[in-house]
């Protein structure tokens, strides 16, 4: 097991060392740390430089300088010099966080300073708090939250800033919430923004809907898109629907929507407004631009959990834009996973879509997607259930698939994949092919255990 300490118990050792054996500085940190690792103590985030036995390190004597200072030119100097700091490791952003270095900052951006120096700020944070979150607060959250309804210069910066603080952090993106940032985002989208602006302002709805933080026991991801849908839905539906749409936009909107529809209800309200029929039409124009296929698809993928949707999906010919993605784009392996993936739904208890996926022969793209990938994990559970869900109910098209290698293919996932054995087997059963079952209840000798 990995074992942590603190920095004042690595300074201390460093002194120990210098004096027990006669080091200097530098000596006695790389002895220090060598035995710290003999010892299997991550020092990931302890600063290593000679300066930690000084009674000032360079980040309090730059705090100390910026609170005797309001000259603009001076704290770009500082912010540069912080800047460097931070990119050395997250042991200096932890250094920076002790100095109270975003407290500082924060109190700037409080006063009355030009917007390069604003600027300048946000820009520092998004190094400072990339991969060390922890730090925003309720205030410097009401700010950021502020500053959305700024220059557009300024709105890209606080953009990635408010997308970084809710990356892995559960509670920041509830604090986010908790300050009406639904309202702000509505605001900024009924108040039709350029491109630029929308899909910076697009982007913030999924960094909302993550569940990613794996401190926190129970993630408020689903609250927080029926929070967003109740506000958003119908309006981002709308503006899909819109002629004369840029490929960015169109690309940022399924991505907003696809975190966002988390229900029947959800799914009922985008069929509401007829938005389903411009997915496939998006498909069928943007043939070529792989990343909205990916989108389209992954939309569809959440819609068609409902029942009438997945039929109406299927009237509108989704199976052959499918074949063509898994054909042209057979070396991408979002794309096959997005396709295989709604495949496998649309498919699910609705035999009569899978006797249309057999009729194009859909099985030979997906044997050769799986051969293609054959080391990603991910794709093999996605080719075993699109198998299972197309032969569950036209176990007279099996044969489809054993000609083109689906057993041969499946055999190789229970050798190399054991935690995917459970999907592979399910595959084979469908296929009616030979199965080894195991019965936790048998003995190693064969001998079912006595009561």
């Amino acid at each position: 097991m990995v074992k942590v300490i603190s920095q004042q118990v690595f300074n201390e050792t460093v002194s120990e060392n210098m004096e027990l054996l006669d080091l200097n500085v530098e000596e006695a940190i790389i002895e220090t740390v060598q035995q710290f690792k003999a010892q299997n103590v991550d020092l990931t985030n302890i600063v290593k430089d000679s300066f930690i036995l000084d009674e000032e390190n360079p980040v309090a004597l730059i705090v100390k300088k910026l609170h005797l200072t309001n000259n603009e030119t001076d704290i770009n100097l500082y912010i540069n010099e912080l800047q460097k700091l931070c990119q050395r490791g997250v042991e200096y952003k932890l250094l920076c966080g002790k100095e109270q270095v975003f407290e500082v900052f924060i109190d700037k951006l409080l006063l009355d300073i030009s917007m390069d120096l604003k600027q300048n700020i946000i820009n520092f944070f998004n190094v400072f708090l990339d991969g060390y979150p922890d730090i925003l607060d309720v205030r410097s959250c009401n700010l950021f939250l502020d500053m959305l309804e700024s220059s557009p210069e300024l709105l890209k910066i606080v953009v990635r800033l408010i997308n970084i603080t809710c990356l892995k952090h559960e509670r920041n993106r509830q604090m986010y919430m908790e300050n009406n940032i639904i309202s702000r985002i509505s605001n900024l989208i009924n108040n039709k923004p350029s491109s630029e602006v929308l899909c910076l302002v697009l982007s913030i709805i999924p960094a909302l809907t993550r569940d990613d933080d794996i401190r926190s026991e129970i993630s408020n991801m689903y609250m927080h898109a029926c929070s967003l849908s109740k506000k958003l839905l119908k309006p981002l539906c709308h503006f899909l629907k819109e002629n004369e749409i840029e490929e960015n936009v169109v690309e940022s909107l399924l991505n907003a929507l696809s975190s966002i529809v988390v229900n029947n209800d959800h799914c009922l309200i985008v069929d509401s407004v007829e938005c389903v029929p411009v997915v496939l039409n998006l498909i069928k124009n943007y043939r070529q631009n792989k990343k909205i296929l990916i989108k389209c698809f992954t939309f569809l993928f959440v819609l068609a959990g409902n029942d009438d949707i997945c039929n109406k999906i299927m009237k509108l010919d989704v199976a052959s834009e499918l074949l063509f993605a898994m054909n042209t784009y057979i070396n991408s392996k979002n794309m096959t996973l997005a396709s295989l993936k709604l495949t496998s739904r649309l498919c699910l208890r609705k035999p009569n879509h899978g006797q249309i996926f057999f009729q194009i022969d859909f099985p030979t793209y997906v044997i050769q997607a799986m051969k293609v990938f054959e080391k990603d994990g991910s794709v093999q559970v996605a080719g075993c259930w699109c198998i299972r869900n197309m032969t569950s109910r036209n176990h007279e098209f099996r044969i489809n698939y054993l000609n083109v290698g689906a057993e041969e293919v499946l055999n190789k996932i229970l050798a190399e994949f054991k935690e995917h054995e459970q999907d592979a087997k399910f595959a084979l059963i469908e296929l009616d092919c030979p199965v080894m079952l195991n019965e936790p209840w048998i003995g190693k000798e064969g001998q079912k255990l006595k009561q």
